[in-house]
């Protein structure tokens, strides 16, 4: 009885993405989260991100997204970048590591706006989880996220 049980945890953990994450990442469903408090600018956390075997954080659902925006709360920051910019075609958003076009967008109202025809990257906002687009040379705090596995190493 004790096997069928401990068998049935542990099949639904592994059902639901749980994985064990490096210290000092934080998990959530399959992928691991690294916040980064200290003010970078886009380029910059892009950096900071690949350094640490992750990238800045694409989100892809509104699970995901409050999750994020739960974070940056937790951290007391405003706002964080997430990896998502229209570079090469303005009003075309994508995310930068994987450059593929969300799925999944939670702008906030009369966002994107490209203001001064210069921003083309992208903040969640904490407190309500809306993203708004500002220009990439501002410096914010970041979160990185890489792929978990059931090893407690990251995937990338």
């Amino acid at each position: 009885m004790r096997i069928a049980v401990f068998c049935a945890v542990l099949f639904a953990l592994l059902e639901c993405g749980v994985s064990d994450c490096p210290t000092p990442w934080r998990g959530n469903q399959t992928s691991c989260y690294l916040h980064f408090h200290e003010p970078y600018t886009f380029f910059e956390a892009k950096i900071a991100c690949d350094i640490v075997q992750g990238h800045l954080v694409e989100i892809n659902s509104p699970e995901e997204n409050a999750f994020v925006a739960s974070l940056a709360k937790q951290h007391r920051d405003a706002s964080l970048w997430i990896g998502l910019e229209d570079f090469v075609i303005e009003g075309e958003y994508e995310w930068t590591s994987s450059h593929t076009k969300p799925e999944f967008y939670n702008w906030k109202p009369n966002e994107p706006n490209n203001y001064y025809n210069n921003e083309d990257c992208v903040l969640i906002e904490a407190s309500t989880g809306g993203w708004f687009d500002v220009d990439c040379v501002q410096k914010h705090p970041f979160l990185c996220e890489s792929l978990a596995n059931n090893d407690g190493n990251l995937n990338g």
